[in-house]
């Protein structure tokens, strides 16, 4: 992620072409209905975190994406609507139906079967080799913007340039450090794979210091054990 959104919109523009790349008919379906890519920005942005309800199936993205490309995480978006190929093709040719459809993500998707078509899908189709088309279409919809459309754009790029605000101090429940840790990685996830790594180490070091205290805690009962026996047989 960039310091705006501009990055952004340019990778999104990569989505159309790659499903097109894979199937031509449901490329031109979707195009037919006037629905942009824009439905896939959270995706994007927050590596799907924001659509999945599945803690598991995040962690598993998080740690594909951090292994794989940059550009994966488009990649996985084009998989992941060649998925649903049927289900799209077999509704209303009209914005207002296919828009919703596409934006809304079903739990029961198979995520490891979509990881390796993504791969499969990149190897054929790398990001060097769609950048053309890619370009064009990304140039075809900045020209398309009307007034309002760039006023948005504008205030979503001001709007994430802003310093975020401090977070209150006073919470209505307490949560446990781990759901802290996954909130934060869910809603910061566009400050980039480096803030990934920090998260999860954090995670991991609060994990082993939990065991380390508790081992420690364990072997101080039992030599507390050892040494009342002693005195017992004494």
């Amino acid at each position: 992620m960039g310091p705006n959104l501009d990055e952004t919109v340019r990778i999104l523009s990569y989505l159309f072409p790659l499903i097109g790349c894979a199937n031509k008919d449901l490329r031109r379906f979707i195009e037919s209905t006037q629905v942009s890519n824009i439905f896939s920005l959270s995706w994007l942005m927050t590596w799907f975190s924001h659509v999945l309800n599945n803690f598991k199936d995040i962690l598993r993205l998080y740690d594909f994406f951090l292994a794989s490309h940059p550009y994966m995480p488009i990649y996985l978006a084009a998989a992941t609507v060649l998925h649903r190929e049927n289900e799209i093709l077999a509704c209303d040719p009209d914005e207002m139906f296919v828009h919703p459809l596409l934006a809304k993500i079903p739990d029961n998707v198979p995520w490891e079967l979509l990881c390796s078509r993504a791969q499969n899908l990149f190897v054929l189709h790398p990001p060097q080799e769609v950048a053309a088309e890619a370009n064009k279409c990304y140039e075809l919809y900045v020209s398309s913007l009307s007034v309002s459309d760039s006023h948005v754009v504008i205030s979503l790029t001001r709007t994430q340039q802003r310093k975020r605000p401090m977070p209150s101090k006073r919470m209505e429940r307490p949560i446990s450090c781990q759901m802290w840790l996954w909130i934060k990685a869910r809603s910061y996830s566009s400050r980039g794979i480096l803030y990934h790594v920090t998260v999860w180490t954090l995670l991991a070091a609060v994990t082993a210091a939990a065991y380390t205290f508790y081992v420690g805690q364990s072997l101080e009962d039992i030599d507390d054990s050892v040494k009342v026996s002693l005195s017992n047989a004494r």
